[in-house]
Order: C-alpha cells, then sequence, then structure tokens
C-alpha cells in the first residue's frame, strides 16, 4: 500500500477495521445463492490474521513532528503484527528529499519478490503528481523478474 499525505485515509480505515476483526463467515445469502457453485466455499470463518501479515506501508509526508498524524497507531499496527513493514518518508527534513517512490526504489528487491511470487499487489491513494507514475514505473520495470 502507498500511501502518502492524504492518501493513508483508507489504508488506515481498513488496517484498524482489520484490526477489530480475526474472523468473519461469509453471510448467508452468498452461502445460501452460491455454496453449490463454489467447491471453495466452506462455513468455516475466514482468517483474516494470515493475510494481513503480508500487508506493507509506504508512508510519506513533509515533516514527520507535523504531517505523520497517525504515527502511534501505525507503529501499534506494525508492532501487532497487523501490518508487516511500516516505511516512511519525510521529504523536507534533509537535504536531499526523499519520497516514498524513493523508499520503494530501496525495497525493490523484497517488493518484487512478493510481486512475482505471491501475487501481491499494489495499492496507491493520494497525490496525483510523480509518485503514482514511479510507482507505476516499478511495476513495470522489465527487469521487476529479474531481481527476485
Amino acid at each position: 500500500m502507498v500511501g502518502p499525505g492524504t492518501g493513508i485515509a483508507p489504508f488506515r480505515a481498513f488496517l484498524l477495521h482489520s484490526n477489530r476483526v480475526d474472523t468473519v463467515r461469509l453471510p448467508n445469502l452468498y452461502q445460501s445463492r452460491y455454496k453449490n457453485d463454489d467447491p471453495f466455499l466452506t462455513d468455516a470463518p475466514f482468517p483474516f490474521s494470515s493475510i494481513f501479515q503480508k500487508f506493507k506501508l509506504f508512508f510519506g509526508c513533509r515533516r514527520e513532528a507535523e504531517d505523520f498524524l497517525f504515527k502511534e497507531e501505525l507503529n501499534s499496527l506494525e508492532s501487532s503484527g497487523r501490518l508487516s513493514l511500516l516505511v516512511t518518508a519525510f521529504s523536507r527534513e534533509q537535504r536531499q528529499k526523499v519520497y516514498v517512490q524513493d523508499k520503494i526504489a530501496s525495497h525493490s528487491t523484497e517488493l518484487a519478490s512478493v510481486l512475482v511470487h505471491d501475487n501481491a499487489r499494489i495499492y496507491v491513494a493520494g497525490a496525483a503528481g510523480a509518485m503514482p507514475k514511479a510507482v507505476r514505473a516499478f511495476v513495470r520495470a522489465p527487469d521487476l523478474m529479474q531481481t527476485t
């Protein structure tokens, strides 16, 4: 998940919700309607915890002290295991600006591995400028397969 600035909102909501739900059951309507057609559908609860152990979040803002509004929550989610990796980029805290796309590049081997071998997905929310284009370029890079 890549959510710089206000782009953190949908991911924060998703992670906070996951922290409150250990298991869910498919609604009875779905079960009664599709059970005979879906060989994988059972009455067993679906364990969310195994999925959340693989979530990685890249968050960026200008200054940690001023803009990292959900620092405690996100650190807590990481320490609880609901978030497997929290990577932050604070663009105005050093001479050379560092953005989330730079942090993605520094984690490229790990990300390429989960994209290729674990069928992972990348979700991007927030800024519409250079960041989404840089994330797209990373995913489409011809050498992505060679980095794994």
